[in-house]
């Protein structure tokens, strides 16, 4: 297992990166060529801990699978590894969907 430099360690969190997609410009819709870019995947977690999850998620007007990205990268972090903003820069406007303003 492979550390991670300090100054790779000071990248934009996911956290951050929404942030500054939520307040950008529509961006291209090359966006939708990172649809295979997306693993879909299964858990298998308790319900009464998905309850929490989708409950905290839904207080803060975000979807759960969306949390659970966010608790990813920061876990991500907090071990030392690359985050979201190395290996996928393009997810927090994947995500928010940006799309190109129609003329």
């Amino acid at each position: 297992m492979t550390r991670v430099r300090k100054e790779e360690q000071q990248r934009l969190s996911l956290s951050q990166m929404l942030e500054t997609a939520a307040g950008a410009e529509a961006g291209d819709a090359s966006l939708l060529a990172h649809d295979d870019d997306i693993a879909r995947t299964s858990l298998r977690i308790p319900r009464e801990v998905l309850q929490e999850i989708s409950a905290l998620a839904q207080a803060n007007r975000i979807s759960t699978s969306l949390l659970i990205n966010l608790l990813l990268d920061n876990y991500l972090a907090s071990e030392g590894r690359l985050g979201y903003a190395a290996l996928a820069p393009w997810y927090a406007d994947y995500v928010l969907r940006k799309r190109p303003a129609a003329d």
